[in-house]
């Protein structure tokens, strides 16, 4: 079974509201589709190629990080820059890509993520 990109973006927005974001932070679905079925998540601080190729080699249909990939406008997406190939990648892998900076932040982030520890 898995449900849509969207169903977990909304649960992230109702803890943390893209709306509490600095306004010169970019969150939000950066890459990808809300509708696409989600089976499996990797969360990371940033969307590294490292954990961009084993989300597409390990099935993962959604990565949420804490940075943003895209902060700058682009000029262009090829595969020429770092950038360009993780786009590209998630892109041709039908991998959604969601970030939550500053709206995470004001949230607690530390405390949160240390209240499992």
């Amino acid at each position: 079974m898995s449900i849509e990109a969207k169903q977990i973006i909304n649960i992230m927005n109702a803890w943390a509201p893209q709306s509490l974001a600095e306004s010169w932070d970019h969150p939000g679905l950066q890459i990808g589709n809300v509708h696409t079925p989600v089976k499996k998540v990797l969360v990371a601080l940033d969307l590294t190629a490292e954990n961009a190729s084993y989300a597409a080699d390990n099935g993962v249909n959604l990565i949420i990080s804490h940075h943003p990939m895209i902060f700058k406008p682009l000029k262009k997406i090829n595969t020429d820059t770092s950038t360009g190939r993780k786009i590209v990648r998630l892109i041709g892998q039908d991998i959604s890509y969601y970030a939550m900076h500053t709206n995470f932040d004001v949230m607690g982030m530390a405390d949160a993520a240390a209240d499992d520890f």
